[in-house]
């Protein structure tokens, strides 16, 4: 599983391969985050003194993205070169956003912005490995399609629809003694 998925971590200075069987860096099954959809934020509340609440309309909350990964070599100093460039890439993220690419085991192509939440590595027993996972969060809860053959997408934006009128104009003058 995810031999064919190519997922490339962009900054503004360099880039890097998670899942390059060449480099002896690999995905470690499941992926979160990329495929269906971010968590619903709901706004809900009661009505003071009256039966019933209230619910707003709901929005999709940013989405967040969790990839489990292992460096491997025979190398110890290799493996601690690329942990080294991997952190070093994910600490960019803290003042920027980066680019996460991925191209499918189907050939289609994806594009999400990202931010670096976490990055977790535990000190290995065996030092020609090092386990990972990163945490990333995408504040734009889409995910784009950046293949050849990419399909338009429409998206609805809706204005305000309730509210009220205020029957006079602001600021409002009051004069003393009124």
């Amino acid at each position: 599983m995810n031999n064919n998925l190519q997922l490339v971590l962009k900054s503004s200075t360099t880039e890097m391969s998670l899942n390059d069987h060449d480099a002896g860096i690999y995905i470690v099954p499941e992926l979160d985050g990329l495929t269906g959809l971010p968590e619903i934020r709901t706004t809900s509340g009661v009505n003071a003194g009256y039966d019933g609440g209230w619910t707003s309309a709901q929005k999709f909350d940013a989405r967040s993205i969790v990839i489990r990964g292992v460096i491997a070599n025979e190398d110890k100093t290799e493996v601690e070169r690329m942990r080294r460039e991997l952190v070093a890439l994910l600490a960019q993220g803290k003042n920027e956003q980066l680019e996460l690419d991925f191209v499918t085991e189907t050939g289609r192509a994806y594009e999400v912005q990202v931010r670096t939440i976490a990055c977790d590595m535990a000190m290995q027993r065996v030092l020609t490995q090092q386990e990972f996972m990163i945490t990333l969060r995408a504040d734009d809860p889409l995910i784009y399609d950046n293949s050849s053959a990419g399909e338009e997408a429409t998206v609805n934006v809706s204005g305000a629809t309730g509210g009220f009128r205020i029957p006079f104009e602001i600021p409002l003058a009051i004069d003393a003694g009124s």
